[in-house]
């Protein structure tokens, strides 16, 4: 019995310096505008190429607002309807040509036509909310260099972020 101890325990020993070990990188990231949080953590695996990002979320959601269309319709005149479209700050990461991380910060805003909608009684124009993706700030990151940083945007954002590069330790 005491044999098969010590063959195991062998084995561990001799498996232990062929391990690897990863740890995942992640980026982390907080913009504070008009008395609200919002926050996100990526989580970067080994090879990428793009994250599909978007709006941040606050404590309480993705934060959204919804906003009014019209469409005209022969047979039954005006037909509105509302539609719901993101709004805030978000985030966009993706690896360059050549190999730089680029993070994007990005602004979500909507051109509404909420008050011509209102105001059409009797002519109908079909008119809906815009969506508008307005780039902020672009930042170039070294992929495996960690780094932080707190900044003060132009359009008000205060963003702090975190970046900490995939790794294997062997």
């Amino acid at each position: 019995m005491s044999s098969n101890i010590c063959r195991y325990v062998s084995a561990v020993v001799i498996a232990l310096p062929l391990c690897t070990a990863a740890s995942d990188g992640h980026l982390t990231l907080t913009i504070i505008t008009q008395g609200l949080s919002y926050q996100a953590k990526q989580p970067l695996g080994g090879l990428f190429n793009h994250f599909n990002s978007g709006v941040m979320a606050t404590a309480q959601g993705i934060t959204t607002r919804e906003y009014m269309a019209i469409r005209c319709d022969e047979a039954w005149g005006a037909f509105r309807y509302p539609r719901t479209l993101s709004v805030g700050p978000g985030y966009s990461l993706q690896l360059s040509d050549n190999g730089e991380l680029i993070l994007r910060i990005l602004e979500y805003a909507v051109i509404s036509q909420d008050a011509a909608i209102n105001a059409m009684a009797m002519h109908c124009i079909e008119l809906e909310p815009r969506p508008v993706v307005n780039t902020i700030a672009k930042i170039k990151l070294v992929r495996n260099a960690a780094s932080s940083q707190q900044l003060e945007l132009a359009n008000g954002y205060s963003l702090s972020y975190h970046y900490v590069p995939t790794t294997t330790i062997e």
